[in-house]
């Protein structure tokens, strides 16, 4: 029984202890509505910094359970205290992650003002371009992503028509984790707006606002002012802030201030006389040229000749952090093209490779079809001993031509494949003015060096391919006439020459020729007679020697009949050196690969007819020969000669300069008069003979 007793004791017991009113205590069971109901919001804790104008204390906020900053004014007169709270309204009107966010204005219970901020962490903008320059800390490109968002505060605040008037690189903070944010707004001008105003005129009127400052103080940071701060005639605009961020833009190249003085008044002095180094001179500075451009723009002491507004600025800085060419650079074309080269390396390799491929490919079939012209006269004569041998190296000869025929179309379906992927290419960088501008003078160039290199087709593809782009561009239009005038197809090249003769009137000359040759062979798919050939090629004008060295070598490529090729150059030399007599010695002989021109006393001039530009090609390339003999002539002059691989050149009776020649010439045997050599040369053997 005494065990049944116990039991209901402590039954009797618990009953009471629940029936008992004693309630837990609130601020544990409820604790966040509880912070709710705390009279004090912060708690002050330790001052962590300190301006001209106000003290920053860190601070908890018991409402937000959160470390805040409290902003408190050092001035706490009734006119500092105004100045205090028009930072704090103007800062608190801004909404934008780089700007400073204001959570709280208000007064304490001793009726102090203050204004409660986000509490960043961090250096300055200053520290870290510091130590980038004196420490090798960090690298440009984020120094200058900072700057770009600082730009974006900026264009944001010029949007609601503020003014910061006091940018410089102490008042931006820069998180660790990246965040950018710009403080100190005590300066800001509200510009008038009659369509809105972001303060209640009621209540403080915009002049009020723009008036607070101290009487007789400098508005502004000296090192950074624009010159109408500083005291040059002018009114405060969007271009006062571009002119501070161009002097950011100059710490961060530079490390330094772009004014510099012994005082403050001297480096005012100096801002309004638009003293300014530029950035690219300054001592133990590599400053790219783009970037000097933009800076030195956004630093123009004419408020109008800077840039338009803020986001024109960081446009600039953006193109160069892209790769693209800054306006206020104004890049000449090959800088463009180099830029787009880096930006685009892996693609423009590709599209090199294949144009190296393409012409390393048509080389070779070039010299495969020469080989296979050789080997078909060689069994030309060889068929005066059989009547099969005959019929067999015919046949072979036409089945070169057969090739060559089904190699040029082959390579012509290839460049359009081609001109379709540059296309393309070109298409991947639609808004790129500079690319656009310059495409056709790309193409055209391509073609230009392509014809030097005696490429007619690929010359050809590429200027259609500019002419794809603009059908009416006139150096495009002039080009596809040249191409089509060497290859013989005269209505072409008339139709193309007439499209564009009133913007290029040099090639006014050239359409007579056109058109009297398109009444001589009416179809492009044919080639002139040889005799007509040689007056074709007499009838183009002086000055045009170059055309008729593309002629020329156009033939060697269309026509693989080694002794026409030689009947040609024979007229090319006569056509050089006028006095020659039209039986002059020229013995020619494909099978030794031979060419004999001595004892032509009036033979003076071996060098191409195509001038300066030409230097470097010989009108005996086209005929492959190992062997040359210019013996008891007046030769003098053999630069030309040097494309040549020559085994043998005679020169006994000749006044051609045999130093020069040891030194250039790629000759194996040079065959002398005994005597006519007075040192003994390095690379080449020498047989004097008389």
């Amino acid at each position: 029984m005494d065990l049944e007793n116990l039991v209901n004791n402590i039954n009797e017991n618990l009953d009471d202890l629940f029936d008992d009113d004693s309630s837990f205590d609130d601020a544990v069971l409820f604790p966040l509505q509880e912070g709710l109901a705390h009279s004090v919001i912060y708690t002050e804790e330790e001052e962590v910094a300190r301006g001209g104008e106000k003290k920053i204390i860190r601070a908890y906020d018991h409402k937000g359970k959160r470390k805040v900053a409290i902003a408190r004014p050092l001035d706490e007169s009734k006119e500092g205290v105004e100045r205090f709270l028009r930072e704090a309204q103007i800062t608190a009107s801004l909404d934008h992650p780089n700007i400073i966010p204001i959570y709280r204005i208000d007064q304490d219970e001793d009726k102090r003002v203050y204004y409660a901020m986000e509490l960043l962490g961090g250096e300055s903008f200053g520290d870290l371009i510091h130590k980038y320059h004196s420490k090798s800390e960090g690298v440009l490109e984020d120094l200058l992503e900072v700057l770009i968002k600082v730009c974006d505060a900026v264009a944001y605040a010029h949007t609601k028509q503020i003014l910061h008037l006091d940018l410089k690189s102490d008042n931006i903070l820069v998180a660790p984790h990246g965040k950018v944010v710009l403080i100190d707004w005590g300066l800001a001008k509200i510009i008038h707006d009659s369509d809105e105003l972001y303060f209640n005129e009621s209540e403080v009127g915009i002049e009020e606002l723009n008036d607070m400052t101290r009487l007789g103080e400098l508005k502004g940071s000296p090192g950074f002012m624009a010159p109408e701060q500083a005291g040059l005639q002018g009114d405060k605009t969007e271009q006062t802030d571009i002119y501070a961020l161009g002097a950011i833009l100059y710490q961060v190249l530079t490390g330094m201030a772009h004014v510099e003085g012994g005082d403050s008044q001297e480096i005012l002095k100096n801002t309004r006389e638009g003293k300014v180094q530029e950035a690219k001179d300054r001592a133990n500075c590599k400053v790219d040229l783009s970037l000097n451009a933009v800076c030195m723009k956004a630093l123009k002491l004419e408020a109008e000749k800077r840039y338009l507004d803020v986001n024109e600025f960081r446009s600039e800085i953006q193109k160069y952090l892209r790769g693209f060419a800054t306006q206020a650079e104004s890049a000449s074309f090959a800088k463009s093209l180099k830029l787009l080269y880096f930006r685009n390396k892996v693609r423009c390799q590709i599209i090199l490779m294949s144009l190296v491929i393409i012409g390393a490919s048509t080389f070779t079939f070039i010299q495969q079809l020469k080989a296979s012209e050789l080997k078909a006269l060689a069994a030309k004569e060889n068929a005066t001993t059989a009547k099969e041998n005959a019929i067999s190296s015919k046949n072979e000869a036409e089945k070169s031509l057969e090739l060559y025929e089904e190699e040029r179309k082959r390579r012509k379906m290839l460049r359009l494949k081609m001109g379709d992927a540059i296309l393309e290419f070109k298409k991947s960088f639609e808004g790129d003015a500079n690319l656009e501008e310059n495409f056709n003078k790309l193409m055209v160039g391509a073609s230009i060096v392509r014809s030097r290199k005696f490429d007619f087709e690929g010359a050809l593809e590429l200027v259609e391919l500019a002419l794809r782009n603009d059908p009416d561009n006139a150096n495009a239009l002039a080009e596809k006439g040249f191409i089509h005038l060497i290859r013989q197809e005269f209505n072409a090249a008339n139709q193309a020459f007439s499209k564009c003769m009133t913007r290029s009137p040099h090639i006014f000359v050239l359409l007579r020729v056109t058109q009297k040759y398109s009444g001589v062979k009416p179809d492009d798919n044919e080639q002139l007679s040889l005799k007509d050939l040689k007056q074709y090629v007499a009838d183009i004008p002086r000055g045009r020697g170059w055309l008729k060295m593309y002629v020329l070598n156009h033939q060697s490529q269309y026509y693989p009949d080694a002794m026409r090729q030689a009947e040609l150059v024979k007229f090319y030399l006569r056509f050089n050196n006028p006095k020659l007599p039209e039986d002059f010695n020229f013995v020619y002989d494909p099978k030794k690969r031979s060419l004999d021109l001595s004892n032509n006393p009036e033979l003076l001039i071996l060098s191409s007819l195509g001038g300066p530009n030409f230097t470097q090609s010989s009108m005996f390339d086209t005929l492959n020969i190992k062997s040359l003999n210019i013996s008891n002539t007046k030769v003098r002059n053999i630069n030309t000669l040097n494309t040549l691989d020559l085994k043998t050149l005679d020169v006994r009776g000749t006044r051609v300069k045999l130093e020069e020649l040891c030194r250039y010439a790629n000759v194996g045997t040079m065959i002398t008069l005994p005597g006519q050599l007075d040192f003994e040369p390095k690379k080449m053997k020498v047989i004097e003979r008389n």
